[in-house]
Formats: C-alpha cells, sequence, structure tokens
C-alpha cells in the first residue's frame, strides 16, 4: 500500500486548494493513511476514511426491504380504524427518521422508515416510492424512485432500514430528505398514499 501524498495538481477555490477535491482525489486514488504505532513506535498504515467507505460501499444493499412486524400490526389492528368499504388502499402510518442528525463526509446514514398499511387483498396495486433530496434553501438536488416489488402484499405494519451514503464531495450544511408512497392500481393510475420527510447535518469535522 502506498502513503497519502498530497497531489500534484491543484484546484482553486479562491487562491486556495479545495478541502473538497483534495477528498475526492484521495478517496479516488485508494491512498492510505499512516500511523505511529504506540506499542512499538514502528509505522503501520491503515485504510483512509474515504477509501474505506468506498469499498463498503461495494458490499451495501441501498434497496428499501420492507420486513413485516407481527408485534406491531396486532398493535396497530387495534388502534387504527377499518378500511373503509369504498377504499382499496391506505396508509394510516408512514413515518421517516434518521439513526442521527449529523455527520460527515465518506460516512453512511440510516434511514428508518415504518409504514402500517391497509390494502384488500387482490386488489391489484403495485408500490413504489420516490425520494426527493432538498438543500439546506429548499432546492431540489436529486431525486431517487425505487419499485417494492413483491412487498407490502398484505395489510400490516412494515419496517425498513435503509442506509444513505454521504460522498467525500458532499458540501457541508443541512438537508432534507422527503419520502412519498405511491399506489398504482390495475389502471395504471398513481396515487400518492403518505409522505414523510428527515433532516440531517452534514459537518466536515463530523466524527465517523
Amino acid at each position: 500500500m502506498r502513503l497519502c501524498n498530497q497531489p500534484t495538481g491543484r484546484a482553486s477555490l479562491g487562491g486556495s486548494f479545495s478541502l473538497l477535491a483534495l477528498l475526492a482525489v484521495l478517496a479516488l486514488s485508494g491512498c492510505v493513511t499512516r500511523q505511529e504505532s504506540a506499542a512499538s513506535g514502528t509505522a503501520t498504515e491503515k485504510p483512509s476514511a474515504c477509501a474505506a467507505f468506498a469499498e463498503q460501499r461495494k458490499t451495501l444493499r441501498y434497496q428499501t426491504e420492507y420486513r413485516l412486524s407481527a408485534p406491531d400490526t396486532a398493535s396497530a389492528d387495534r388502534n387504527f380504524k377499518s378500511l373503509p368499504n369504498n377504499e382499496s388502499v391506505r396508509a394510516r402510518h408512514y413515518t421517516l427518521r434518521f439513526d442521527r442528525d449529523r455527520t460527515g463526509p465518506c460516512n453512511h446514514l440510516t434511514m428508518h422508515k415504518e409504514l402500517y398499511l391497509q390494502r384488500r387483498d387482490k386488489s391489484g396495486y403495485q408500490f413504489q416510492e420516490m425520494r426527493e433530496f432538498f438543500s439546506g434553501d429548499g432546492t431540489l438536488i436529486a431525486v431517487k424512485n425505487e419499485t417494492l416489488a413483491n412487498q407490502l402484499l398484505a395489510t400490516g405494519y412494515y419496517v425498513a432500514a435503509v442506509p444513505l451514503p454521504i460522498p467525500a464531495t458532499a458540501p457541508a450544511g443541512a438537508y432534507r430528505v422527503v419520502t412519498k408512497l405511491i399506489a398504482t392500481n390495475g389502471k395504471g393510475r398513481p396515487e400518492i398514499l403518505a409522505s414523510a420527510s428527515a433532516n440531517f447535518q452534514v459537518a466536515a469535522n463530523a466524527r465517523q
């Protein structure tokens, strides 16, 4: 393995080297950082945070996979009204939260989603989620659509934990994520059943 030397090229940002550009170069080059062993005083090598993050991304699953919670289903069945006779599907409860509200680049947050869905059997609905990512000033910066194939097949309380990668180039600041649950009937007509949102902060010096 090789040590992280400063790149010879320079990126200009107000006359100074861009820290984000440096992080991106180090992550892409797979550099390692040098560390002195307290016990022996010898130099050891370990992967940089962004190199480790890049390796982790190769194995993580970023797709939403809802899991039916039997105890929560029993509780929700008792506490929520039944599905009206003139409706085929309804989302009674839909929430989004992060495992923490502050992180740094080259790191993952975990999105925790909970849903109590009521639907009639053989109603022919297909489901998808749309996630919208906003910067702190409300600017839409990204949209992700995800088909929930072979999921949410019956009435129940569902939970999911999905990793959200924060890349090396993510600018520091506030962000908001909005998730929308969309149902499409047999006629191909989409309907937004529910939406939820949560905020997080990216800080350059946040602990990994």
